[in-house]
């Protein structure tokens, strides 16, 4: 499972960024 989760973001890296991304914006104050 661990070896997918990281195949996954090789073959996605636009979707690891994205999920950063959304983190990030969560982070901010409203």
């Amino acid at each position: 499972m661990v070896e997918s989760g990281i195949d996954s973001i090789s073959f996605n890296p636009d979707a690891l960024i994205t999920g950063i991304q959304n983190i990030m914006d969560a982070e901010k104050p409203l």
